[in-house]
């Protein structure tokens, strides 16, 4: 080896032995995060399922992952169908252990961890957290950049649903209902309710959000968004007015809301039956009317 070579020989070295650091690291790294105590695994398309739940339940959520990625995908925003792994715990005690092995005490509920494409889900709370948290994980993956309202308000709005999912040739999803949790956090809220009072909380972000799905704008808010990169500018655009006029004719929607009639819908609990046999007795006994306007069922529990 001659004077010459020498430095490019130990750049060489240099590079690959950070390299090998990176690989290694990288390893350790993903077996912090891996969870070997499932009891099944569900796959299909892009979407690994590691679940302590018995297998008919497993397979319900993967059909509701691939539905809700079908639906969000047509209706809200294109997606890349990127890989995802989503962990199922059964119980908040299995739950709690992954979380304190990982050092995470974001929420009681589930996560999703940015970059990684994995979901966290505590199944113990329903379906709900799946859904917001894949959300998170569309507009991650997706590339889409928002603002902290938009992406909350959206993942939010849409933990609510009913439906079911038979198979991937036999389904149905509805969304449009109203959180009683939120809807509570609002109106405990309303004093401070407006465009301004966005950022400070996923409730009234996400029924913003669920004023934009009602008029008919929430998909046109969001092209003009990617578009202007200004939410208040997008906001004004989407409706043709002044914002704050914007402002004043959400606060009058609000404050029309009964709900004490059929006005308002909630979903106290998200419902993905296995079958329609099993939904339409459930609409039956519940008295649900279709409605076309918003393409979701009225019902009174």
């Amino acid at each position: 080896m001659t004077k010459s070579s020498l430095p490019a020989a130990l750049a060489r070295l240099v590079v690959y032995s950070f390299l090998v650091f990176l690989v290694v690291y990288a390893f350790k790294l993903s077996g912090k995060y891996r969870w070997d105590g499932y009891s099944y695994k569900a796959q299909k398309d892009n979407i690994t399922i590691y679940s302590g739940l018995p297998k008919d339940e497993t397979d319900r959520y993967l059909g509701a992952c691939l539905l809700f990625r079908e639906y969000f995908d047509r209706e809200i925003l294109f997606q890349k169908n990127k890989k995802l792994t989503v962990y199922l715990f059964a119980d908040t005690a299995g739950y709690s252990a992954y979380c304190n092995k990982i050092g995470v005490n974001i929420s009681e509920y589930g996560f999703y961890m940015k970059g990684r494409g994995v979901i966290t889900v505590n199944a113990e709370n329903g379906m709900d957290t799946l859904f917001h948290e894949m959300v998170h994980y569309f507009i991650d993956t997706g590339g889409y950049e928002m603002p902290y309202w938009t992406e909350e308000g959206i993942a939010s709005f849409y933990e609510k649903f009913m439906g079911y999912y038979a198979d991937e040739t036999d389904y149905m999803i509805t969304f449009g209902y109203f959180s009683p949790y939120r809807i509570k956090e609002v109106k405990d809220n309303r004093a401070r309710l407006g465009i301004s009072s966005l950022n400070t909380n996923q409730s009234i972000a996400a029924n913003f959000i669920m004023y934009l799905y009602q008029e008919g704008k929430l998909r046109k808010f969001l092209g003009i968004y990617f578009e202007l990169k200004n939410d208040r500018e997008a906001i004004a655009k989407t409706f043709g007015k002044d914002i704050k006029q914007v402002e004043k004719e959400w606060l009058e929607w609000f404050d029309g809301l009964s709900f004490d009639d059929d006005n308002v819908v909630f979903a106290h609990e998200s419902r993905l039956f296995r079958s329609k046999a099993g939904f339409d007795d459930f609409l039956q006994k519940n008295r649900a009317v279709w409605d076309d306007v918003y393409k979701m069922y009225r019902v009174r529990y």
